[in-house]
């Protein structure tokens, strides 16, 4: 099954000699209230104004899936030349690239200042959904402990969803509270999101092993007292769609089930050698050289980045694996990656499904405050979750 997104998109004219990437919160620290602010002007008489200009001159855009062969076949979800970039996602862009304009000089990123700058993510996001409970606890480990939250929607959930958070392995859990509300109020599900140790201060494998920890906890609670609750399923994005696809080879192995994997952009090839990186890899938010620094963090410097635990994409064996379900966005460096990905889970037998958001940049899942296919997305995805 293959499913289409069907919000409308507009075609970015060639990226500028700009860097939207840097990040929100270091153009907000000088004074560049725009980027705060750009959902509400959205919405605002100038925002309305400038979505009826975007709606005039817009081509429109297939973005269809051709249904009589693969998806991975499809020039409209895999190398594409040009990107179709959803308005409100275009309109964030340019708003970041304005105040990269005049921005002074050229950031050093350090471990440090994209911790600092993710804050800016917060803004961008909805208000947060009350739960029934929310709960800060440790899982057992033989490491260092391993923290972890807990949400829960309503009083009687019927399944428990492992979440592991995206950030490239160096950003911490903080903007991922609101969007994990919303998607546990989406699905109906308990969900526990470990806070896995962060580079560079930890390297490769301890995220990898802080997820392992964290899912044989969650089977083991659930195997001993799951009081009837469905098999627990793993969603991870972006970093933590690394970590999501490489437990779940490691737990296939094994032979130990889960109920499936949901991947959200996920990074699987930390070589970064897919054509998406060369269509996409400037001027869409998240770049070819900022996903290569965030692994050079993760990584030590003899690391082999064709381990499949540090990049799923090269595994060799994928039988056995649970039903998964691949998410991409359209203007997304990773994009191609992930289709690969997809195409090798379903030539070893995995049934798999692909939702690509024609439109929409690395990170949407967050945004929620600014994109409504970010918002549409939580409640599919829930949906879905909800159906298993």
């Amino acid at each position: 099954m293959v499913r289409t997104s069907s919000s409308p998109s507009c075609r970015q004219s060639a990226p500028r000699a700009h860097r939207p990437e840097v990040a929100l919160g270091r153009l907000v620290a000088r004074g560049l209230t725009l980027v705060r602010r750009s959902h509400t002007i959205w919405n605002s008489p100038m925002g309305m104004r400038q979505r009826h200009c975007y709606a005039q001159r817009r081509p429109q855009c297939g973005g269809g899936h051709n249904l009589d062969r693969p998806f991975w076949q499809d020039a409209s979800v895999s190398g594409m030349a040009d990107a179709d970039v959803d308005p409100q996602a275009r309109f964030l862009l340019e708003q970041w690239a304005a105040a990269t304009d005049v921005a002074e000089g050229e950031p050093v990123r350090t471990a440090e200042s994209v911790r600092r700058d993710d804050g800016a993510t917060l803004d961008l996001q909805s208000p947060a959904m009350p739960m029934h409970d929310v709960q800060d606890i440790v899982i057992p480990s033989g490491q260092e402990a391993l923290g972890a939250r807990i949400y829960v929607p309503h009083g009687n959930v019927s399944r428990t969803l492992l979440y592991l958070h995206g950030g490239g392995f160096v950003i911490g859990p903080d903007a991922y509270d609101e969007p994990l509300r919303r998607l546990a109020a989406a699905s109906g599900c308990r969900i526990v999101a470990p806070h896995q140790r962060l580079a560079p201060e930890h390297v490769f494998p301890a995220a990898l092993e802080d997820a392992l920890t964290s899912v044989r906890w969650l089977l083991n609670q659930w195997s001993s007292d799951g009081n009837g609750e469905l098999m627990p399923g793993l969603v991870g994005d972006s970093s933590g769609g690394t970590l999501a696809a490489a437990v779940t080879q490691q737990l296939a192995m094994e032979q130990v089930p889960i109920a499936f994997q949901v991947l959200i952009y996920p990074m699987l090839d930390a070589l970064a050698t897919s054509r998406s990186y060369i269509d996409l890899g400037k001027g869409y938010g998240f770049t070819r050289e900022k996903s290569l620094w965030y692994f050079d963090q993760y990584l030590p410097p003899t690391a082999d980045r064709r381990d499949p635990r540090v990049s799923p994409l090269y595994g060799r064996n994928f039988r056995g694996q649970p039903r998964t379900l691949v998410i991409t966005a359209g203007c997304d460096p990773l994009r191609d990656e992930a289709v690969s990905y997809a195409r090798k889970l379903q030539d070893h037998g995995v049934e798999v499904e692909h939702w690509p958001y024609p439109g929409m940049i690395h990170g949407f899942f967050q945004l929620t405050g600014a994109l409504d296919a970010s918002r549409r997305l939580h409640e599919e995805l829930g949906a879905w979750i909800a159906t298993r």
